[in-house]
């Protein structure tokens, strides 16, 4: 999720299609870590940030 040169803290999450934080962990300006997403089923998920200042930002992931 690139969060267009915004520099900050917040909380990373992923959500199933029907709402359900499946995957949330808190995120550091430069959060590169690899993320086991073994445990998702097949499907759409919605990938989310949520800053400390409020900015939020979201994307769509397909695990296939």
């Amino acid at each position: 999720l690139n969060l267009g040169g915004e520099n900050q803290s917040g909380e990373l999450l992923i959500h199933d299609l029907a709402g359900r934080t499946v995957w949330k962990t808190q995120a550091t300006p430069i959060y590169a870590e690899p993320v086991d997403l073994s445990h998702l089923q097949k499907g759409i998920y919605i990938v989310r940030f949520v800053g400390e200042n409020g900015l939020q930002l979201s994307t769509k992931l397909v695990i296939d």
